[in-house]
C-alpha cells in the first residue's frame, strides 16, 4: 500500500543551491507531534521548474502548503505561489520565514497569492494553525487571535500581528525532522554548480543549532530577538552523532545567531562534541569579544576547520553606525590571538553600501582588507531588509528609497549610502576582492583550498582588478586625491542626485 499523501508540504525558494534548511526540518517536528503529515519541497528552478512543479501539484494536491520566504527569493517565491493559485485555488499557502518576520503585515501585499502569514519563530504557532484549517470548516476568529504571529486583518481593514513567539526552551521543541531533507537532491545541486567531488559525508552547509537570538543590537542584522536561548549540549551533541551514526555524515556548520555569546557554554559544547570525530565550520555568528587564544583551541580540538569573523568594515564610524560590538583595531588582535591557538583557515565577512558610507570609510576597509591576516574574505552589499533598524531608522526619516521587495538581493546594488552613488558601490565591491586577493600568497591558498570553481569566479575579479588599478587613466580611480575630488564633487551637488541622502541624522 503506497504511502498517503502529506496534508501539508513545506516549501523554500532559492534561486542557487541551498543548504539543507534546518528551519523546515524543525517544523517538520512539530507538525508530526500534532498528527499532521508532512513533507519537505525545496523549490529550485532549474531542479524543478514552473512547469514541472504544476504537474507535482496535480499529483499530489496537498491541501496546505507553507512557504519559508527570504527577501532575496521574495520575486521567485510569488512566481511558484502563482503557480499554486493556478493549479490549486482551494490549497491554502501559509508563508513564514525570514521576510515575514520582518516585513510582517505588508508580506501580504508582497506576495499577494498567500492566504496566512506567521511573523517570528513558528514551532508552536504552524501546528495550531493548519490542524484549524484542517477541520474543513472556515477557521475560527477565537482560535486564530490564540495564534503566536499570525498576520490578522481586523475590523477596520487594517492588518495586526499577534504576539511573536520565542519558545525558552529550545530542546522542548523536539529534534529537527530529518529524514524529511533530501539529502541526496543536495549533492546533485551542489554538483551542478560546479563543486563536484562531494559525498554525502562531506556536505558543507549541513546546519546544526546550538543557540538561536543574538544579545547584540546590529543595525543591519534580520535576528529580531536579541535574548539568547540555547539547546542543552546534550541534545546538540545527540543530533550530531546520530546525522554521522545514522546518515553518514562527517562535516557540518553552525547555523546560529551567536555561538559564542556565552563563553562557558561555548567551552561546554566543543568540549561535549570533541570525542565525536566530526568536522564543522563556523560560518555565522561569533562573538568576537569572546575568542581568545583558550577558546579557540577548544574549537579547533572538537574539530572546527574553518572560522568566519564578522570584520565588516575597517572604519571605526562605520562600524559604530552599525552598532558592531568591536572597532577596526581590535581585529588584529583577535585574529592574532586565533592564529596562535592554531587556525589556518579564517574568513572575513565584510559588507559595503552601509547608509552613510563614504569614500574614506571604504578607503579604510581597502586598507585593512590588504593588512589582516586571513585567507579569505566574503563581501555582503548591503540590503535594507524590512524591518532591521537601520531601514526603520530611514523609512522613519523619509531616507528610504521606494523599494521593490520582488528585486533585492544581498549580491546586488540596492541603493546609495548618500555619499556613494550605487555604480561606485558596484566598482569598490570589485575592488574589495581586488585588494585582498592581489596578495600571491592569498591566492595559492585560495587554490590549494577552494579549487576551479572558486578560482573561476575569483579570476574574473582579478581580471577587473588589472583593469582598474592597471596602466591607463580609470587606474587612477581609486587613489585617495581622486577619491578626494569625486566625494567633494559628489557632496557640492547632493542636492541634485537622487541616491545622495544625507544618511547620517
Amino acid at each position: 500500500m503506497g504511502k498517503s499523501p502529506a496534508k501539508v508540504v513545506l516549501c523554500v525558494p532559492y534561486e542557487y543551491p541551498p543548504g539543507l534548511d534546518l528551519g523546515l526540518a524543525y517544523l517538520g517536528t512539530s507538525l508530526r507531534r500534532a498528527g499532521i503529515e508532512v513533507k519537505i519541497l525545496e523549490l529550485v528552478p532549474w531542479l524543478l521548474p514552473f512547469d514541472k512543479f504544476a504537474e507535482w501539484l496535480n499529483r499530489e494536491r496537498p491541501p496546505v502548503l507553507g512557504f519559508k520566504v527570504w527577501t532575496n527569493a521574495v520575486r521567485l517565491a510569488r512566481s511558484y505561489l502563482k503557480v499554486i493559485r493556478e493549479v490549486l485555488p482551494k490549497s491554502v499557502v501559509i508563508i513564514g520565514g525570514p521576510h515575514v518576520t520582518g516585513a510582517r503585515a505588508s508580506a501580504l501585499e508582497h506576495l499577494e497569492f498567500a492566504d496566512y502569514a506567521i511573523a517570528g519563530e513558528a514551532e508552536r504557532a504552524l501546528p495550531m494553525l493548519v490542524s484549524e484549517l484542517l477541520r474543513g470548516r472556515p477557521a475560527r476568529k477565537s482560535v486564530l487571535a490564540k495564534i503566536p504571529g499570525l498576520v490578522l486583518q481586523g475590523r477596520d481593514g487594517n492588518f495586526h500581528v499577534n504576539t511573536l513567539d520565542f519558545p525558552e526552551d529550545l530542546d522542548s521543541i523536539g529534534p529537527p525532522a530529518w529524514d524529511l531533507l533530501d539529502f541526496e537532491q543536495y549533492l546533485e545541486m551542489e554538483q551542478r554548480a560546479g563543486k563536484n567531488g562531494f559525498s554525502t559525508a562531506e556536505l558543507n552547509w549541513l546546519h546544526i543549532q546550538a543557540v538561536r537570538g543574538c544579545p547584540n543590537h546590529c543595525t543591519y542584522c534580520m535576528n529580531l530577538n536579541q535574548k539568547p536561548r540555547w539547546h542543552s549540549t546534550e541534545f546538540v551533541a545527540r543530533q550530531v552523532e546520530l546525522l554521522k551514526q545514522k546518515y553518514g555524515i562527517r562535516r557540518f556548520c553552525f547555523a546560529d545567531d551567536n555561538l559564542t555569546a556565552d563563553r562557558n557554554y561555548a567551552m561546554a559544547l566543543f568540549d561535549k562534541i570533541k570525542s565525536l570525530d566530526m568536522k564543522w565550520d563556523a560560518s555565522v555568528g561569533l562573538d568576537l569579544r569572546t575568542l581568545d587564544t583558550e577558546l579557540v583551541k577548544s574549537m579547533l580540538e572538537s574539530g572546527c576547520t574553518r572560522i568566519s569573523l564578522g570584520v565588516e568594515s575597517g572604519s571605526d564610524r562605520l562600524l559604530k553606525r552599525m552598532a558592531r560590538p568591536h572597532r577596526a583595531r581590535d581585529m588584529s588582535k583577535t585574529i592574532k590571538a586565533i592564529r596562535r591557538a592554531g587556525a589556518g583557515d579564517i574568513t572575513a565577512l565584510m559588507m559595503l553600501g552601509f547608509p552613510g558610507e563614504t569614500d574614506r570609510d571604504v578607503l579604510d576597509t581597502i586598507s585593512l582588507l590588504r593588512q589582516m591576516d586571513v585567507d579569505d574574505i566574503w563581501v555582503n552589499l548591503f540590503t535594507p531588509y524590512p524591518g532591521i533598524p537601520i531601514t526603520r531608522k530611514l523609512a522613519l526619516n523619509h531616507k528610504l528609497p521606494n523599494l521593490d521587495y520582488r528585486n533585492l538581493s544581498h549580491e546586488s546594488v540596492s541603493m546609495g549610502t548618500g555619499h556613494i552613488p550605487g555604480w561606485r558601490l558596484e566598482l569598490y565591491y570589485i575592488a574589495y576582492y581586488a585588494a585582498f586577493y592581489s596578495r600571491p600568497s592569498r591566492l595559492f591558498k585560495l587554490i590549494q583550498k577552494q579549487g576551479v570553481f572558486e578560482i573561476t569566479m575569483k579570476s574574473a575579479v582579478l581580471a577587473a582588478h588589472a583593469l582598474v588599478f592597471g596602466k591607463g587613466p580609470t587606474r587612477d580611480l581609486f587613489r585617495s586625491k581622486r577619491i578626494a575630488a569625486l566625494r567633494k564633487g559628489y557632496n557640492n551637488n547632493n542636492k541634485r542626485r537622487r541616491n545622495a541622502v544625507d544618511f547620517d541624522d
